[in-house]
């Protein structure tokens, strides 16, 4: 790939979230002389390509709320969660909400000596998340200042809707959201998706062309070997928000049950952030089988995984009334399937990753407490089905999140564009 590309996100690449990982996952294994992103939103990594932070007018509205972007008013709206009823607490969790994002709504300056910066990089291609109206916006004008086209990559379904979806304050902002995005597909041949079944729907939708890529790995990289724990250790490495803690506490549940009945015993194992540590932690102490350890450093996630017999990964019923996960891949799926551990998902049946993990047999699926209970008990004693279901998991890793193939793909599409 020849083509030189202009990342344009509110976020850098290498923000230190789930989404900063799919992302270095990809570019970093391209011509990294090739790449400059553009950027608005504070981060403390260290940047390995060209990069520009944009700003607001150091007056602003929007500059003052940037700066309070982390204090505790503005938490407080990660931890609401609004209703249908308008009551005194939701109307105060909508307010918030539409200040938060009064920033995405103010424009951004970009000075002239950045520019001039990116004029000298000369780019060919726009790449960008959208997901915000800044990323958008910014992608469109330095796309018809260049003359250059747009990449959309959808990585969650905002499209239809965003996560704040039921707020009515937010109307407006999500329809010049949706009309920013149909305008960046006017500079458009071909984007991307997180998921197959998303790039299916859009395409057909939008009318432009979608490539599904997720995060890529070394399969070899995550491949484990055996380890000698006495315990059967189940491990869910991940986030406990979005009620997904409910989902573990059925599982420890089940976990307790089956140690009552057998003799050889079992354990849940969970590593998560120090936050969910202090929010739900107290809910697992009754569970005499479940362990848990602060979040290691995903430089350090191998240990993890090789530490574990099976690997987890949840999702709450919640997901089936919010149509923004819809086509959601958790950035820890391709890692877990590369494995050689069995992957046992606890959630909806109706959300693109059941249907992923269940149609391609690549992994032991439930959505109910029955069938969870069934499920654990194969894990553990069917030796041959956990084969099977390992063995298919790894070749579909090859086959898709491989490094080789997704860098392929990725590269396809940008010669495309």
């Amino acid at each position: 790939m020849n083509r030189r590309v202009l990342i344009v996100n509110s976020q850098s690449i290498y923000f230190n979230n789930a989404t900063g990982i799919t992302l270095r996952s990809i570019f970093e294994k391209m011509n990294t002389s090739s790449l400059m992103e553009v950027y608005w939103m504070d981060d403390k990594e260290e940047h390995r390509i060209k990069n520009i932070k944009l700003g607001y007018r150091k007056y602003s509205i929007a500059a003052f709320l940037i700066k309070k972007r982390n204090n505790k008013i503005n938490n407080a709206i990660k931890r609401k969660t609004s209703n249908n009823k308008h009551t005194k607490e939701t109307i105060a969790t909508y307010i918030r909400q539409y200040l938060a994002l009064i920033p995405d709504r103010s424009k951004l300056v970009i000075r002239k000596n950045e520019m001039k910066k990116i004029k000298k990089f000369s780019p060919d291609v726009i790449y960008t998340l959208g997901g915000s109206l800044n990323a958008l916006r910014m992608a469109y004008e330095l796309s018809t200042e260049f003359n250059i086209p747009i990449i959309v990559h959808h990585m969650d379904n905002w499209m239809h809707c965003i996560q704040w979806e039921n707020n009515p304050f937010l109307d407006n902002y999500k329809k010049k959201l949706r009309e920013m995005c149909k305008k960046c597909y006017t500079r458009s041949n071909i984007s991307l998706t997180i998921s197959e079944e998303m790039a299916n729907d859009f395409s057909k939708e939008y009318g432009v062309k979608h490539v599904a890529i997720m995060n890529c790995v070394n399969v070899k990289e995550y491949e484990c070997g055996e380890n000698n724990n006495s315990v059967f250790r189940f491990t869910y490495a991940g986030g406990l928000h979005l009620d997904r803690y409910r989902a573990l506490i059925d599982i420890a549940n089940v976990i307790e049950k089956y140690n009552d009945k057998s003799s050889q015993k079992a354990e849940l194992v969970i590593y998560t952030g120090e936050d969910n540590i202090r929010m739900f932690g107290s809910m697992f102490d009754d569970y005499l089988s479940t362990k848990m350890h602060k979040a290691v450093p995903h430089e350090r996630i191998k240990e993890v995984y090789q530490d574990a017999d099976a690997l987890i990964h949840v999702e709450s019923k919640s997901l089936e009334e919010n149509d923004f996960f819809k086509y959601s891949v958790s950035t820890k799926i391709p890692e877990y399937l590369s494995t050689g551990r069995p992957v046992l998902y606890y959630g909806p049946d109706s959300i693109c990753l059941y249907r992923l993990l269940n149609n391609n047999k690549i992994a032991f699926v439930a959505s109910d407490i029955e069938t969870i209970n069934n499920q654990i008990n194969q894990i553990i004693k069917n030796k041959l089905l956990v084969n099977v279901i390992t063995s298919n998991a790894k070749s579909y890793s090859y086959n898709n999140y491989d490094s080789s193939i997704a860098i392929k793909k990725i590269r396809r599409v940008v010669d495309k564009a």
